[in-house]
């Protein structure tokens, strides 16, 4: 194959082509959970909503437990 067809198809190739359709059903998906959930800020003792305090942040903690007990042995 020629050089220089063989590096035009590569820059084609690494685009995916169904980023668009994989980006909007990603975001269908995650507006359909978030629909089911009754999301509203805490309440404190006399039953009021507290004032949330926006903040932003990138530490996330997720810790899923292992189906099988052979699968939490080999996790650690």
């Amino acid at each position: 194959m020629r050089s220089d067809v063989r590096k035009n198809s590569c820059r084609v190739c690494r685009i995916c082509p169904g980023r668009h359709f994989a980006e909007a059903s990603l975001m269908i998906y995650c507006a359909s959970v978030l629909h089911v959930f009754d999301i509203q800020p805490p309440l404190d003792i006399r039953g009021a909503p507290v004032k949330m305090k926006y903040r932003a942040s990138d530490d996330m903690i997720s810790c899923v437990p292992p189906r099988l007990t052979l699968y939490a042995i080999l996790t650690q």
